[in-house]
């Protein structure tokens, strides 16, 4: 995802010296090359992309054989709590809960909407044994994971200034309403932050509580929204949507307590999550 040993470092605080050693570890057991080395970054090759794919599997696998070893009388509660950051719902497809109900019959799923701050303290407290949340992971009290990315755009009436462009930067918000996501979710700070590094100072900063409240404002405010460009989509008012340039990604990220080990349910509920992903990664 990085194309970058510094930066994959600087997600895992490991120095880019030892990214690469774990690479070459890698590609000497395996006897292939994972990752094409040039001057414009790291990109993965066919047989990293396989390896990807297939690790997602091998950690839950080996979590699992820990769990039944440092503790053969654990018992799979059939209670399951999972908490969403708001909107994050929409990535997962129509019919993810009646399937899982169906692949799961005894597990009681029981699934509640908070904000990102909402998602970090229900896993923290304990209230939920899972949840879904958009980055930074508080890695001193959670174990965390990426799960999808998400891509972003500006969205806006057709009579706006900016209606007409090909794409959008933070420095065209300069002067100009825009409605974001309020500070207890995690994509306030981002947005604030580019607009910081671009220089752009909007006339108006409408903080908004739901990803659909977002694009009904946009609209009658005649701001720029910014929102999950799956959520736009499934908007039918009259509204247009411009991509970044270069494209913003938000990532989705899953997390539960820190050193607890998941129970069954959550990891088939985790894995389940992943085959039934609505993303644009």
């Amino acid at each position: 995802r990085r194309h970058s040993f510094s930066k994959a470092g600087e997600e895992f605080f490991i120095t880019p010296q030892g990214v690469s050693r774990v690479i070459q570890r890698l590609e000497n057991e395996l006897s292939c090359i994972l990752f094409e080395r040039s001057k414009q970054g790291v990109h993965p090759t066919e047989k990293a992309d396989i390896l990807a794919e297939a690790s997602e599997t091998i950690i839950r696998k080996e979590d699992d054989v820990k769990r039944k070893i440092l503790d053969p009388s654990y018992m799979p509660e059939n209670d399951l709590n999972v908490a969403f950051a708001t909107g994050l719902l929409s990535h997962l497809k129509e019919d993810f809960w009646q399937g899982f109900s169906l692949a799961h019959p005894d597990t009681n799923l029981c699934f509640v909407e908070y904000d990102d701050i909402g998602t970090d303290e229900a896993v923290r407290e304990g209230d939920a044994e899972v949840g879904f949340q958009s980055e930074p992971v508080d890695y001193s009290v959670h174990d965390g994971f990426l799960f999808c990315r998400i891509e972003a755009c500006a969205v806006m009436s057709s009579s706006h200034s900016l209606a007409k462009r090909d794409s959008v930067r933070y420095k065209d918000f300069d002067g100009k309403s825009i409605c974001i996501m309020g500070p207890q979710y995690n994509s306030y700070n981002l947005h604030m932050n580019n607009l910081a590094k671009e220089e752009a100072v909007p006339e108006t900063i409408y903080l908004i509580r739901d990803t659909s409240s977002i694009l009904e404002n946009a609209i009658n405010l005649n701001a720029i929204g910014i929102t999950p460009k799956t959520v736009a989509e499934a908007f039918t008012g009259d509204i247009v949507r411009i991509p970044f340039a270069p494209k913003l990604y938000w990532n989705i990220y899953v997390i539960h307590k820190k050193g607890k080990l998941l129970s069954k349910d959550a990891e088939e509920f985790i894995a389940y999550a992943y085959e039934n992903r609505m993303t644009n990664r």
